[in-house]
């Protein structure tokens, strides 16, 4: 019978050509070198029977594919706010990825509603990535609705959302047949209906949303029973824009068209999409809709237009929106007053209004018309403070730019804009930023992300590479800290009192004298520079000699107490997992060596997917980002051409946000292959399970002659077979992975944050490293203090150790027996890293703080003695 292509529309969009496909004949006999992401069926709810003339049926009876048993077991259970799931992987020699079912909620939704509650869940089913989806005529059949109608709407509803930014780029709509190539009068009308609306369609100009008149600078979203909550942010809006033009009407939507073309044209013409996030808006399907709306225009647009405001405290987010960036708005803490965040969110929201337009103007003078990039890696000051105590930080950006108003400084109230991926601003920027100032409280000593931004820029200067590094004790409660927050000298302002003012100019004078004359100083000179390639890498030796053993005669890799996996290979049910794969072409060969190794597991059957673009004969695939969502470990392999790659560094940080996320079990393991660039630096400091380039891999290899052995891969979807040659000491490496990758799948969820690898290496074992301690604890933060009196006399600062801290090269140092491993100190390494619940926010008041620290301030054990004292 096989599947026959009618006739197809093609539609341009700002980010490539997308296509709708008619064809017919069978659904269940797509084959499966046209694999698409998703096949679409519906259902009343919880009746999956298979019965005879249903997809659901075909589905059982020619292809093995049990709905019924595939919803007891769902990846996604959207039914609650989009009436539909989505299940696990499917095996690989289906011709589809995964199954989206929708539900009928009520027997009388009008063809019209259901149409439209198909496209509303797009956006989250795809995760605002590249997707190619087959489906029937859903709501005909067994619902009863008229085949033309129905064919008329999906494609209608289809082309509107293609055009307005929706990631969808082939839809294959199948009518079924049993032979394709006869057709009765019936088809024949199908196939005209189709041919109308393609010429329709590809007649029409192309939506450039750039040069839409933006009749509205702020277009609100919001759920009717939030109007209170609406009439204050206008009223904030006012407040500071008294001209400012405000779209604040409740939307209207039309339940009997299958696309809210009134909603889109009032968004496209705004300049700003503020989505006002309460509980009666997540459970509001009209406003879901909104929300995927705006996203959309997000794509269309040079800047961001999308820009929610944070109202009321949401129990649980729908996946897509968890990295779209928000404005803090709650009231969270004694002292917070309701209208005076909004009013601060509005302020904020007008200020990103006149860079937008700045950015626009900027862009009108190019001959290309793109827009004016601002080159992130030359930020002169990176200001690092926690939320909660965000006065000091206010001062002393305040300081710097009454000083020099052109001096670029990354302040997160004013950097992170909405729309963008926190995570990834954070990290590149204080990787880059000539000058970082961390402002030390005890909320900031408390913070994971505050640790972060601090880790980063101490590796940069402990690695001499012309940061001026400036930790700022604000904090006059603390009086001892970690000993990680010791190794640079740290500027005692705790006494200045009511002089504030003064000292804050004066310290911003003499910041700026630094950067200008790039005059080296005490911020600037580390005492002992940092080896951390060399210390992460006696890291991994210890992990993998506490764990493994490598037989002295054939090499081969075992773990220590492999008799108890072999029991359980027997004992129980062999379980299914999947496994994605985000690397760099240079990588590819690692990948899927890898991903054989994993295939041979004898105690769990791994299904591998990769995310690398994969050129085939008919199109380039693109990178399907939703399995970073939904696999059950992301491997990332971080090379040097990884990192230079845009889309590659999003799968990076996407995936750490999901970590952060799921607390209680790993998903990410990252493997460093071709990691040799110094620069960036964050990447260094992630926690690499396995490095191919480490000593103890050829070391473990030397018994055996140093060829390329083949490893024949069997690629998904079952198309091809490659050939992929590794040395012995790759192999010895990427079988160690496997090994761990599913010895960390079949362990499963254990207590909150026990799975939780930290985001940036805590660099406790470096420290240990450098002043030779067997336990790292705290320091008495006087030993670590340079007086602000000192700056104005730019007296230089050294480190001085007593005699049993002396670093030496190769420091002795103090371990137990079963944990020695030669050459290497021992390492305090939390595996339960706890992360804030949420990203680090515009007007946050302490989102960036977590209940618990990866750096726990200890208060008993043996303290540091590395001090710095005034010459």
């Amino acid at each position: 019978m096989g599947l026959v292509l009618k006739e197809k529309i093609l539609l341009k969009t700002p980010q490539g050509m997308s296509e709708i496909q008619l064809l017919f004949g069978d659904i269940t006999q797509l084959p499966i070198e046209e694999k698409v992401d998703y096949i679409f069926t519906s259902a009343f709810p919880g009746d999956y029977c298979e019965v005879p003339g249903t997809l659901i049926g075909a589905l059982k009876r020619n292809l093995g594919l049990r709905v019924g048993v595939l919803a007891t077991d769902k990846e996604m259970d959207l039914r609650q706010n989009f009436n539909c799931w989505v299940s696990k992987n499917l095996p690989e020699e289906m011709p589809y990825r995964r199954l989206v079912c929708f539900e009928r909620m009520s027997p009388f939704e009008k063809l019209s509603e259901q149409i439209s509650g198909i496209f509303r869940a797009m956006m989250p089913v795809f995760n605002n990535a590249d997707t190619t989806v087959i489906t029937p005529l859903l709501a005909a059949g067994n619902q009863g609705h008229s085949e033309v109608m129905i064919l008329k709407s999906i494609v209608k509803a289809a082309c509107h959302w293609i055009r307005a930014g929706l990631p969808l780029r082939c839809l294959k709509v199948v009518l079924y047949m049993r032979n394709p190539h006869q057709i009765s009068d019936g088809e024949i009308q199908m196939i005209k209906t189709f041919t109308d609306l393609k010429k329709k369609w590809e007649t029409q100009k192309d939506l450039e949303v750039d040069k839409v008149e933006k009749k509205y600078d702020v277009c609100l979203s919001f759920s009717e029973k939030d109007e209170g909550v609406v009439k204050g942010i206008c009223g904030g809006l006012q407040k500071v824009d008294v001209k400012i033009r405000v779209f604040s009407q409740h939307f209207t939507y039309h339940h009997e068209e299958v696309w809210q073309e009134t909603i889109f044209q009032t968004m496209i013409h705004s300049k700003k999409i503020v989505a006002v996030l309460t509980p009666n808006y997540i459970s509001d399907a009209e406003c879901l809709e909104q929300f995927s709306l705006a996203l959309c225009v997000n794509r269309l647009n040079k800047v961001e237009a999308l820009s929610p405001f944070y109202v009321q405290t949401i129990d649980a987010f729908p996946s897509y929106m968890t990295l779209v960036q928000y404005t803090e708005c709650r009231v969270r803490k004694e002292g917070e007053v309701a209208e005076q965040k909004i009013y601060l969110a509005c302020s904020m929201l007008i200020k990103s209004l006149d860079k937008d337009d700045q950015k626009l103007m900027k862009a009108a003078e190019k001959d290309d018309g793109a827009p004016a990039i601002v080159d992130k890696k030359k930020y002169d000051v990176f200001i690092s403070y926690a939320h909660r105590t965000p006065v000091e930080a206010n001062r002393v950006h305040q300081a710097l730019l009454d000083i020099d108003p052109d001096l670029r400084i990354f302040f997160d109230k004013s950097e992170l804009t909405t729309g963008n991926i926190w995570q990834e601003t954070l990290y590149e920027a204080v990787d880059k930023a000539r000058c970082v100032i961390a402002l030390i409280t005890e909320s900031y000593l408390q913070s994971t992300v505050c640790q972060e931004e601090y880790n980063i820029a101490l590796a940069r200067f402990m690695s001499s590479d012309g940061i001026c590094f400036i930790p700022v004790l604000t904090d006059a409660d603390i009086k001892e800290i970690p000993a990680a927050f010791a190794q640079a000298p740290m500027v005692d302002v705790r006494d200045v009192g009511d002089r504030y003012n003064e000292m804050n100019h004066l310290f911003a004078e003499r910041v700026l004298k630094w950067l200008k004359e790039a005059e080296m100083n005490q911020f600037m000179q580390p005492p002992k520079q940092a080896r951390i390639a060399q210390v992460t890498e006696t890291w991994r030796k210890r992990a993998f000699n506490q764990r493994f053993v490598c037989a002295k005669e054939d090499c081969a890799i075992t773990f220590k107490q492999d008799s108890q996996a072999a029991d359980k290979v027997v004992k129980d049910a062999k379980p299914s997992k999947t496994v994605v794969f985000s690397c760099a072409k240079d990588c590819f060969k690692y990948a899927a060596a890898l991903s054989k190794f994993l295939s041979l597991e004898k105690r769990m059957d791994v299904k591998c997917e990769f995310l690398m673009p994969q050129e085939t004969t008919l199109s380039v695939q693109p990178p399907k980002l939703q399995l970073l969502d939904s696999a059950d470990m992301v491997v990332v392999f971080v090379s040097d051409e990884y990192l230079t790659s845009i889309q590659h560094r999003h799968e990076l940080h996407i995936a750490l946000c999901r970590q952060r996320m799921t607390k209680d079990r790993p998903v990410v393991y990252l493997i460093q292959a071709n990691h040799i660039k110094p620069q960036p630096v964050y990447p260094h400091l992630l926690h690499h399970s396995i490095n191919l380039g480490d000593k103890m891999w050829q070391t473990m290899s030397l018994r055996i002659p140093r060829e390329q052995d083949p490893v024949l891969v069997k690629m998904p979807g079952g198309a091809d077979t490659l050939t992929i040659y590794c040395y012995r000491e790759e192999k010895q490496a990427l079988t160690t992975a496997a090994m761990d990758i599913v010895a960390k799948l079949e362990d499963g969820p254990g207590p909150e944050g026990s799975g939780m690898p930290t985001n940036i290496v805590n660099l406790e074992h470096l420290i240990q490293h450098l002043v030779n301690k067997g336990v790292v604890t705290n320091v008495p933060v006087e030993k670590c203090l340079v007086s602000f009196a000192s700056l104005k006399d730019q007296k230089k600062i050294a480190v001085t150790q007593s005699a049993d801290a002396a670093v030496a090269d190769e420091p002795p140092v103090t371990q137990s027996a079963d944990a020695a491993v030669a050459d290497e100190p021992p390492v305090t390494q939390s595996t339960d890293a706890a992360v804030a619940d949420e990203p680090p926010v515009n007007q946050s008041t302490d989102t960036r703080t977590s209940a618990s620290s990866a750096q726990p301030k200890l208060r008993s054990g043996r303290q540091g003695s590395s001090s710095c004292v005034l010459l």
